[in-house]
């Protein structure tokens, strides 16, 4: 990326600043985010994603709940860095993001990741979500251990 096309960039907000939490994600905390955001005359669009822990029946046995590791380091860039290039490539305005990752044992009904943007358009907010999450299971070392009912377990594959 060249510097003229770098500065001609929406401004991209963060309002993370913990992406990583132990456990769960409170829920609570998109409310208080939007309400935040309600004073940014610039906004038009919200979305938001909440990802749940699911009791899915394998072979193994049933999930009771995701075991979430990472290396948080390298994990924060990683997350960053993207969350800065896909609203780059789809917003046209300023742009509010807010990302949550839970770490640790998170039990079925739990939220291990919620997702939230603000930008001036729907078309661009559900993009940049949907863009933010794709990427976040392709790109950042965030690894789950499916614990089973049974004491059992197996780690988890992305989709």
């Amino acid at each position: 990326m060249t510097e003229q096309e770098f500065q001609s960039l929406p401004e991209v907000l963060i309002e993370s600043e913990d992406l990583f939490v132990e456990g769960s994600v409170n829920p609570a905390l998109i409310a208080d985010i939007t309400d935040r955001w309600s004073t940014e005359r610039s906004i038009g669009a919200h979305t938001v994603f909440l990802g749940r822990v699911r009791a899915d029946r394998h072979e193994e046995g049933t999930v009771s709940a995701i075991e979430f590791t990472t290396h948080r380091e390298m994990a924060e860039k990683a997350l960053r860095n993207l969350m800065i290039r896909v609203a780059g490539e789809h917003a046209t305005d300023r742009t509010l993001l807010f990302v949550q990752h839970g770490l640790g044992v998170i039990p079925v009904g739990g939220i291990p990741v919620a997702v939230c943007v603000a930008t001036g358009h729907r078309g661009q907010a559900f993009a940049i979500c949907s863009g933010i999450l794709e990427a976040l299971k392709s790109e950042v070392p965030i690894y789950g251990k499916e614990l089973f009912d049974n004491a059992g377990h197996r780690w988890k594959v992305n989709r």
